[in-house]
């Protein structure tokens, strides 16, 4: 299988498909990485029957690095993974979806194209939490990226948006990654999985 990384870390990424298009949950059979936004990956796969979501989970075995992807292939790839403006953002208006309303066949994750933001901020707790606007709605959901928990990890760092956020990542972003997080309490979280650049 050959995967176009979108964001992750060392135990898993979200991705495209490349032979199918669609958009997976892809966790490493071991760590591994470090891998960067629009990198191709080949590795081989199987559905992951162990995961909360798993129509469009899969286990990766052996991840290499064959290439890279940049400008109009990936706008192709991505335009239509982009959560659909005339329905809720995965399946509901609230930070959290009860795990019994999903049907099997329901993403977990999606690509969403913010109408204003994003902005990062850290909370009392100090954990990073992305703030944008979408469907005329305001979203403040965890931002759930260990590596961008590094580059943002000075401690002035509080708030960060629009030219400041893309000097400190050194890019501007232009998609952000949405997932669930596997049910706690009957309950699935949204979290933004990653700040994608425009490719």
């Amino acid at each position: 299988m050959r995967l176009l990384l979108l964001a992750g870390d060392a135990s898993g990424a979200g991705a495209v498909d490349l032979s199918s298009g669609a958009l997976l949950r892809v966790r490493w059979s071991v760590p591994a990485g470090p891998f960067s936004a629009y990198d191709v990956v080949e590795a081989r796969r199987s559905w992951d029957e162990g995961s909360a979501f798993a129509a469009d989970s899969v286990v990766a075995w052996d991840p290499v690095v064959v290439g890279r992807m940049r400008g109009r292939r990936v706008a192709r790839l991505l335009k239509p993974l982009v959560h659909p403006p005339n329905a809720p953002l995965l399946g509901a208006v609230t930070p959290t979806v009860p795990y019994w309303t999903l049907r099997g066949d329901q993403p977990s994750l999606t690509l969403v194209e913010p109408d204003g933001g994003p902005v990062v901020e850290r909370d009392s707790a100090l954990r990073l939490r992305c703030r944008f606007r979408w469907r005329r709605l305001d979203h403040d959901l965890p931002l759930d990226d260990p590596a961008l928990e590094e580059q943002l990890s000075h401690p002035t760092a509080t708030s960060l948006a629009g030219a400041t956020l893309a000097r400190a990542l050194g890019w501007k972003p232009d998609r952000l990654l949405v997932a669930l997080t596997p049910p706690r309490d009957g309950l699935c979280h949204k979290v933004v999985g990653g700040l994608l650049p425009r490719p």
